[in-house]
């Protein structure tokens, strides 16, 4: 069985006829949105239950880690947000967008299953929060962790999947960094296709956030991360790190080992290259 999976795929394809969707059962759907985050987390707010999903057409000020803008064409891409609340300390809730990953990296593998048997070695995790096909950018992860007045504690992600757009949809400074399943396989996705990848994949695995599975999270991180044993250079608050994808660490940090055997962890960066 592959690390990180619940079940088995032969399970799995006898549950899912059958069985009741719980991340199907809260679902709004809206048109124009500053984001689906925004959206959401108003919605935490109100008493929103465990597996809500919003989904937008189209977000006027949708955005990845840091603030950076994610640029949102209405009906091209797969844009939502889903609550959820796992099971385990706060402070190790920062696995929670690698585990992401892993939904994200099985749903679009089973949408692109007929086109190739081995399209998941076309798709890996850019740690922490990207997912790249051919090396590109398909999609992107934001992880916020938000509490209510009566202090309960929630995750809201916010995934952007990149599905019909051509390489002159995306913003100039994008083409060439970016991609699209259309630009990969050319055929257009509809989103409400993801969608449903996306909510049988969140069931497949949410059981790794109840409680949370940090080693098998891991070890499945780990199989499909762009990077791993070769020699990173990370931009961290203004200074440069370089060194060797040695794994992750108890938090899901990044470790890197340095010319003289040093390993050092990083919760974050601003950016992630090839040395």
């Amino acid at each position: 069985m592959p690390a990180g999976k619940p079940k088995s795929s032969a399970d799995q394809a006898k549950t899912r006829g059958t069985r009741k969707k719980f991340f199907g059962k809260n679902l709004l759907r809206l048109g124009m949105v500053s984001s689906t985050q925004d959206e959401l987390k108003k919605l935490f707010l109100q008493g929103a239950p465990d597996g809500t999903i919003v989904v937008a057409q189209e977000q006027e000020r949708g955005r990845g880690r840091r603030e950076k803008s994610w640029h949102s064409m209405s009906g091209r891409g797969l844009w939502m947000s889903v609550l959820l609340q796992p099971e385990g300390r706060p402070e190790i809730w920062t696995w929670t967008p690698l585990w992401a990953g892993l939904v994200v990296h099985h749903a679009i593998t089973d949408l692109l299953k007929s086109h190739s048997e081995n399209i998941s070695s076309n798709i890996l995790l850019k740690w922490p929060n990207d997912i790249l096909l051919e090396g590109r950018k398909l999609c992107g992860i934001l992880s916020e962790q938000v509490q209510d007045c009566q202090g309960r504690q929630a995750v809201i992600l916010g995934i952007g999947i990149n599905l019909s757009q051509r390489q002159e949809d995306f913003l100039p400074h994008l083409r060439g960094v970016a991609t699209s399943l259309l630009d990969f396989t050319g055929e257009s996705f509809e989103p409400d296709a993801m969608l449903e990848k996306m909510i049988l994949s969140l069931e497949d695995f949410y059981p790794l956030l109840k409680p949370i599975a940090a080693d098998r999270i891991r070890r499945a991180f780990l199989s499909h991360a762009w990077g791993v044993g070769e020699r990173l250079r990370l931009m961290v608050a203004g200074r440069r790190e370089e060194g060797i994808f040695e794994g992750l660490g108890p938090a899901g940090e990044i470790r890197l080992r340095d010319s003289d055997g040093k390993i050092s962890s990083f919760v974050g960066a601003d950016k992630i290259e090839r040395a």
